[in-house]
C-alpha cells in the first residue's frame, strides 16, 4: 500500500484554510461572543468539552459535532486563562482530523511498501520485541530500548508510558526538554530547589515591570496576549528583550536587541550596576538570598563598556534599563523557551534568578519568574519525579541515547515524537536508521515515517 508523503510544505498547506481563518478572526484580547464558534449551534447534534494539545497554554475547547463527524472547534469561553481565545494551530484540527493523508490504521513496512495490520497484531508485535530483547540480553537490556516521549500529550498517559517502561526495566526515556525547556527547569531546580516558576500569568496585572526574555507570546501563545493587553492598560511596563523583530514587540513599551546569546551578559551588567550604585534589596539579600559575594564578583567585570561590546546594545540603553529596573518595586520575568537553547542557558537563567533575588523580585504579588514549561500539573517532569521511587531517573539525556544508537546498542526505538527537535537532524536521522526496529506513533507518512518499520 502506497501512501503520499508529507513534507513541512504540505502540512502548512493542508492546514491553510484553518491559519486563515485563525488569522481572520485573532484571538488578542477579544471578548468570548467575538471568538465563538462560526457553525450554527442549531445544526449540531452536540458539543463536547475538549482541549488541544499542540502547544504548552493547553487550550480548553468546546468541539462541535454532526452525524458523527466534528464540524468545528472553538475556544472555551469559561476557561479564566485564555477567555475563549485559541489560536490558528488548535483550529486546524479539523482539518487535520479528516485529512485524506491521515493515517487511519497500524502500518508494517514490507521492503518499500506498507502492510496495514490490525492494532492487536501491531501491539503483539511490539510486545514480543520487547520480550526479545530481555531474552537475548538477560544481563544486558535495560539500555537496548528508548522512548523519545511525545512532545505534546495527556499527563495521564505520559505517566501510563513512563510506568510501563520502568516497570519493565527500560529507564531510557528522552524528554522533550531535552531540547525545549529543560535547561531553564535544570536552573530553577538548582537555584530554587523545584523546576516551576513561582509566580502565575495573572500576576502580571499586579506587577510594575515586566521583562520578556525571547518570550514571543504573540506568535507561540497568542490566546495569552490578553494579559499582557490587560498588564498595558493598567499601567504596567513591558520590555521585550529578543534581537528578533516579532508582533510580540508591538504590544511593548520597548524592545532591547542583544546579540543572540548575550543575554546572560545583559543581566550579569544589571546585576553589576545595581551593587555598584548600592540599589539592590539589602535586607532580603542577607535574610534570604544565599552565594551573594560570589555573585557581586561574577559581576564586577561587567561594566556598562563591556556589556555594550558583548551584547552589540548601545551602552545609553543598558543604563536605562537598570534605571527601569531600579524603579520598579514589583517585576516579573519571562523566560521564553529560547533562553533554554543556548549554550549558556543555565548560567544566563542562573543570572535572570539572580536578579530577581537581589532585587527582592523572586515571590510575592506582582513579582517572580514565569517559564512555561511543559503545560502539566507539577511543570514539566517534575511531579514524575516526586511520583517515581527514589534512585530511579525519570529520564536519561537524549545525547547518552544517540551515542548508543550509533553504537548499534539500541535495538528498539519507541518514536513518539519527531526526532527534527533536535539539532543536526541529519545526524540523528542516521542514528536512528542503525536501530533494528522503529516503531512510530504518528498520523501521517512524514519524515519520522521514512525511518521507521512500524507506524501505529
Amino acid at each position: 500500500m502506497k501512501f503520499p508523503v508529507v513534507n513541512r510544505r504540505d502540512f502548512l498547506r493542508m492546514s491553510a484554510a484553518a491559519v486563515g481563518a485563525g488569522l481572520a478572526s485573532p484571538s488578542l484580547g477579544l471578548a468570548p461572543e467575538a471568538l465563538a464558534s462560526s457553525y450554527p449551534a442549531e445544526n449540531a447534534d452536540c458539543e463536547i468539552d475538549s482541549c488541544c494539545q499542540f502547544c504548552q497554554v493547553r487550550c480548553t475547547t468546546r468541539v462541535k459535532v454532526k452525524n458523527g463527524r466534528v464540524v468545528d472547534v472553538y475556544g472555551n469561553p469559561d476557561n479564566y486563562w485564555t477567555n475563549g481565545a485559541m489560536c490558528p494551530k488548535g483550529k486546524s484540527m479539523v482539518e487535520l482530523t479528516y485529512s485524506p493523508h491521515r493515517i487511519l490504521y497500524p502500518m508494517l513496512r514490507k521492503g518499500s511498501q506498507w502492510e496495514q495490520i490490525s492494532y492487536s497484531k501491531a501491539l503483539d508485535l511490539v510486545s514480543e520485541k520487547i520480550l526479545d530483547i530481555k531474552r537475548q540480553f538477560p544481563e544486558d537490556y535495560a539500555h537496548r530500548l528508548a522512548l523519545f516521549a511525545p512532545l505534546w500529550e495527556s499527563r495521564e498517559s505520559e505517566i501510563a508510558a513512563k510506568m510501563a517502561l520502568h516497570l519493565a526495566g527500560f529507564p531510557d526515556i528522552c524528554s522533550p526538554g531535552d531540547a525545549c525547556i529543560g535547561n531553564a527547569s535544570s536552573a530553577l531546580r538548582l537555584c530554587l530547589g523545584t523546576g516551576l516558576s513561582p509566580t502565575t500569568l495573572d500576576e502580571i496585572l499586579n506587577s510594575e515591570l515586566v521583562m520578556l526574555f525571547g518570550a514571543n507570546i504573540a506568535e507561540m501563545y497568542p490566546p495569552y496576549m490578553r494579559w499582557l493587553s490587560r498588564a498595558r492598560e493598567k499601567g504596567v511596563k513591558i520590555i521585550y528583550i529578543d534581537p528578533r523583530k516579532t508582533p510580540t514587540g508591538n504590544f511593548c513599551d520597548s524592545q532591547i536587541m542583544p546579540r543572540p546569546g548575550s543575554d546572560g551578559a545583559l543581566v550579569l551588567g544589571m546585576i553589576h550596576l545595581l551593587i555598584k550604585k548600592n540599589q539592590y534589596d539589602r535586607d532580603h539579600v542577607q535574610a534570604h538570598v544565599n552565594g551573594f559575594e560570589e555573585l557581586a564578583d561574577s559581576a564586577a567585570s561587567f561594566t556598562p563598556e563591556k556589556v555594550s561590546e558583548i551584547t552589540w546594545i548601545p551602552v545609553s540603553q543598558i543604563l536605562d534599563l537598570a534605571v527601569k529596573i531600579t524603579q520598579s518595586k514589583k517585576s516579573i520575568v519571562w523566560i521564553g523557551g529560547s533562553i533554554s537553547r543556548y549554550t549558556n542557558a543555565i548560567n544566563t537563567i542562573r543570572s535572570i534568578i539572580a536578579l530577581q533575588a537581589i532585587t527582592n523580585n523572586l515571590t510575592g504579588t506582582g513579582k517572580g519568574l514565569m517559564s512555561v514549561q511543559g503545560g502539566k500539573p507539577g511543570g514539566g517532569d517534575t511531579f514524575f519525579e516526586h511520583f517515581m521511587q527514589e534512585g530511579i531517573p525519570s529520564r536519561l539525556s537524549f545525547r547518552k541515547v544517540l551515542y548508543n544508537m550509533n553504537e548499534k546498542r539500541i535495538n528498539l526505538l519507541l518514536l513518539n515524537s519527531s526526532f527534527r527537535r533536535y539539532p543536526d537532524t541529519m545526524r540523528i536521522k542516521k542514528a536512528i536508521e542503525s536501530v533494528d526496529f522503529v516503531v512510530y506513533r504518528g498520523f501521517f507518512m512524514d519524515e519520522e515515517a521514512k525511518v521507521s518499520h512500524l507506524i501505529i
